[in-house]
């Protein structure tokens, strides 16, 4: 121990090698840091590893040994894992480096892997039974935007990013995106003032995903119990979160391929988001001239071709999964013809050209072709996780 405190580790090994031959010496080297707090210290949290090794402080001795004694498989499966893309001579270089190496930030970008506790119930009592059970099985999971944007589950780039998750830890995802379900349901009051417009207004409105869970660096904050740390636009406006939750949501089902069932709160979701943002009544959501979407320096007014694609492939995606699990919706009646929206978009957007409006004329015409709505007297949630028909995933390829 040197005079400030600095703790100093080394190891020696010994061993003859005869001549003309060679050995190896294997090192291993752990740490056990079980507890977590964040800057609030309100709770304590425990790693994921302390399931196996305990909350004590003192397993890594143990951590070492496992290491050591499961190393020979853990690189087979890499290798398995890897060599299929390694060795597909069509493939740059650089994008295999890129698949692999990229992968860095689920460990580097300030993850968090936490045991399930009990106790969370007692003070998040949004958590639902389902997202308890998830997290019983698999644990909580979180990671940074960035080391510059100190924000949990930052949901509007976890669209793009939680694809590395949904391919190679399925369950990580799963865990993340039942915990949204249940915050779309949270509200919290408390005011902030939102630094884009000076406007004041409530931290997390009912009926919207959260932008995030929350910063883990302040004083007055806590992950998870204070979600929305992003301040600069009040994101219970914007209008890319919840239809990315959607989509989000049936990716994972044709991922995970799960069997249980929840409701998900799928038709609340779309009839919110047309009562508020349908301006002139057309079953299209139009941008009011803010910065209304994780492009938070854009500008728009009307419709626009971002909210437009992504809305449409919602309404077709819960209307053919309605259909094939006999599942009914009932929405407004406006929602069933948008290809009036749709003609109206084709004439004027000019973000879309060349093959992308192709593409987007094409999904139209498929769109006349599948009625967006099924209306019948009563209305039910869709369900989450029963098992996706075959015909499902066959429909969906066309569009991934």
């Amino acid at each position: 121990m040197s005079r400030r405190n600095e703790l100093g580790i080394a190891v020696c090994c010994q061993l003859k090698v005869p001549r003309r031959q060679k050995a190896s010496l294997e090192f291993s080297l752990s740490w056990d840091m079980p507890c977590v707090n964040f800057g609030g210290r309100k709770r304590v949290f425990y790693r994921r590893y302390t399931k196996w090794f305990g909350i004590e402080g003192d397993a890594a001795p143990q951590i070492c040994v496992s290491g050591l004694k499961n190393l020979r498989e853990w690189e087979r499966q890499i290798e398995a894992w890897q060599n299929p893309v390694l060795s597909d001579v069509r493939l740059p270089d650089w994008y295999k480096s890129a698949l692999f190496n990229e992968l860095y930030f689920l460990t580097d970008g300030g993850s968090v892997w936490f045991e399930f506790d009990e106790r969370w119930l007692l003070n998040e009592t949004l958590i639902s039974k389902y997202t308890a059970d998830v997290w019983r099985n698999i644990g909580r999971f979180g990671y940074l935007e960035s080391w510059e944007y100190l924000m949990i589950n930052t949901y509007d780039v976890h669209f793009y990013a939680s694809v590395s998750l949904a391919r190679l830890w399925p369950e990580l995802e799963h865990a993340i995106q039942a915990e949204f379900c249940d915050q779309f349901f949270n509200e919290d009051h408390s005011r902030v003032r939102f630094m884009y417009d000076g406007s004041v207004n409530v931290r997390k409105q009912k009926y919207a995903i959260p932008h995030d869970l929350g910063n883990p660096g302040t004083v007055s904050d806590e992950p998870w119990l204070q979600t929305n740390a992003y301040v600069m636009h009040n994101t219970a406006h914007w209008k890319d979160l919840n239809t990315k939750f959607i989509l989000t949501c049936y990716r994972d089902y044709l991922l995970l391929h799960l069997d249980k069932s929840e409701t998900f709160p799928f038709d609340q979701i779309i009839e919110t988001g047309l009562e508020q943002w349908d301006v002139d009544g057309d079953g299209m959501i139009e941008q009011d001239g803010k910065c209304d979407q994780t492009y938070d320096i854009w500008c728009m007014n009307g419709t626009r071709y971002f909210y437009f694609v992504l809305l449409l492939f919602v309404l077709k995606y819960v209307a053919s999964l309605l259909r094939l699990i006999h599942v009914f919706l009932l929405l407004p009646s406006r929602i069933v013809t948008p290809s009036e929206s749709c003609g109206k978009l084709c004439c004027s957007e000019t973000v879309g050209q060349g093959g992308s409006r192709g593409l987007l004329k094409q999904f139209l015409t498929d769109i006349q072709n599948y009625p967006v709505v099924i209306e019948l007297v009563g209305k039910c949630s869709l369900l989450r996780g029963s098992q996706w028909l075959p015909p499902i995933h066959e429909h969906m390829a066309a569009y991934i």
